[in-house]
C-alpha cells in the first residue's frame, strides 16, 4: 500500500507496529489500558508485528496485527485489528483495542486510523469493521458516528466500507 494524504492531517502515517517498536508503543498503550504490564503487552504485541523491515502496510490478507500512527517517527495511536468470519456479513474486521495519544491532534489521529482501517478492511474483503472503545473515548465515539459508524454500546460499527475512499490516499 502506498503512502496515504489526507489534506490538514500534521503529516500523519499509518504504518505497521514492528517487532523493534513494541517496547517503544507501551507508554501510549497505557493510556487506553493502565492495567496492562509490559509483559502482558508483548506478550500481545510480538506475535502480531511487522518485521523491523516493513515499512508500509502490507497487502496480503492477514488476519491480524497493529497497525500504528506516526509523526516524524514518533507513535500517536495505535489499532489491534483481527479479520474473522461473521454469519450475516461474510468477513468482518474487529477492533478491540484503539488507542490514541491525548494531544491536540489526537482527532487528526483517530481520522487516520480509522480511514487506514476501513482501507486494509476492504483489501481483505471484508463487508463490515467493528471498533470497540473504552468508556471514557466520548470524543472518539462523535467522530465515529461522524464518519458513518452507528454506536452500540461501546461498539462502534460501520458497514459501508466504500466512505473511506474520498480524500484517503497511507499519509494521512
Amino acid at each position: 500500500m502506498a503512502n496515504m494524504t489526507r489534506e490538514n492531517h500534521h503529516d500523519l502515517s499509518l504504518v505497521p507496529l514492528t517487532v523493534s517498536r513494541v517496547d517503544l508503543a507501551y507508554p501510549l498503550v497505557r493510556e487506553g489500558r493502565s492495567d496492562l504490564t509490559l509483559e502482558e503487552w508483548r506478550g500481545l504485541a510480538l506475535p502480531l508485528a511487522a518485521p523491523d523491515d516493513c515499512r508500509t502496510l502490507p497487502d496480503a490478507p492477514e488476519r491480524e496485527g497493529i497497525v500504528a500512527v506516526e509523526r516524524h517517527g514518533y507513535l500517536r495511536g495505535l489499532a489491534v485489528y483481527s479479520v474473522s468470519p461473521d454469519l450475516r456479513r461474510g468477513r468482518i474486521m474487529m477492533v478491540p483495542d484503539l488507542v490514541v495519544a491525548g494531544s491536540l491532534e489526537a482527532p487528526a489521529v483517530l481520522e487516520c486510523l480509522i480511514f487506514g482501517l476501513r482501507d486494509m478492511a476492504r483489501r481483505r474483503a471484508c463487508e463490515a469493521i467493528s471498533i470497540t472503545l473504552e468508556s471514557g473515548f466520548v470524543w472518539a465515539g462523535v467522530i465515529l458516528e461522524r464518519h458513518g459508524h452507528r454506536h452500540g454500546g461501546r461498539l462502534y460499527r460501520c458497514d459501508d466500507l466504500s466512505q473511506a475512499f474520498r480524500g484517503w490516499t497511507q499519509r494521512c
